[in-house]
């Protein structure tokens, strides 16, 4: 019973922990406070369910493992706050020789605004050329 709540709780990898920093650095963002409202009235929760009687709404997430032993966290989930609403989707990697998950990309999408990025990897660094000889690609 420890074990599992370790898991699902305390873990570096959980999703419940990935959740709950994920909100606490929209709520801190000036960007998302302006748009949604002021933190303390934002409101952080997965999806909807078809019971309506449910409290608990599950977390949409993923986790995959790629070729090369990188594992990959994937989430989304939605935001409200007095002025608006909106969708968080998070991407975090981590390689097989970490210990943590890295941001790969946090942002909050909501309707009617352009899509705020509070971490977006893939416009951070350049992409590296990559080495082609013989039709493959060598990195």
């Amino acid at each position: 019973m420890a074990y599992l709540l370790y898991q699902e709780l305390f873990a570096a990898d959980s999703k419940t922990r990935q959740f709950n920093h994920a909100v606490d650095r929209v709520k801190a963002d000036p960007k998302c406070r302006e748009i949604l409202g002021p933190a303390n009235q934002i409101k952080a929760y997965g999806e909807p369910t078809s019971n309506k009687w449910a409290r608990a709404r599950p977390l949409a997430h993923t986790v995959d493992i790629d070729r090369f032993g990188t594992t990959h966290f994937k989430m989304h989930f939605h935001v409200e706050g007095p002025d608006a609403s909106g969708v968080v989707n998070v991407h975090m990697t981590k390689r097989s020789d970490e210990d943590e998950l890295q941001y790969k990309l946090l942002s909050l999408s909501v309707p009617g605004h352009e899509t705020i990025y509070l971490e977006n990897a893939d416009t951070a660094s350049p992409k590296r050329a990559v080495g082609k000889m013989f039709g493959v690609q060598w990195r």
